[in-house]
């Protein structure tokens, strides 16, 4: 079973980019996630790593909070193995979105979100993926 390396919360900072007013997330400090069982795949989340966070849609955040703490973790960690997927070129360590995504329900799930909220954040996902290969 996929696990975090460390049970404890991630704290992460706020930037606003003084020009445009966009905030983006930071993390403090670096964590790791394994995805699979035993002798599954380390990804190693580096400190200072950039993120947004969820990307939930203004008209949804009544329902999910992008920043909820019990679930920065699994946000970041998705971001993170997103960063990874095919921005270069093919080979050993790329991987693909659809992963990443399959890890956020995984991550969400180990956070302690409930199934259907941990299924609709993680289906909203594959839906952004294959619009975005349209």
């Amino acid at each position: 079973m996929s696990h975090f390396l460390a049970d404890e919360r991630l704290e992460i900072g706020v930037y606003t980019d003084p020009t445009t007013g966009k905030k983006t997330w930071v993390t403090s400090r670096p964590y790791g996630f394994v995805l699979g069982d035993l002798g599954g795949y380390l990804f190693v989340v580096d400190e200072y790593f950039e993120t947004d966070l969820g990307s939930i849609p203004r008209w949804l955040r009544w329902l999910f909070n992008p920043s909820d703490p019990r679930y920065v973790r699994a946000y970041v960690t998705h971001d993170y193995v997103n960063s990874l997927t095919a921005k270069r070129p093919p080979g050993p360590g790329v991987w693909s979105s659809i992963v990443a995504a399959a890890l956020l329900y995984d991550a969400l799930r180990l956070d302690g979100a409930a199934i259907w909220p941990a299924s609709i954040l993680t289906a909203g996902v594959f839906v952004g993926i294959a619009k975005a290969e349209r």
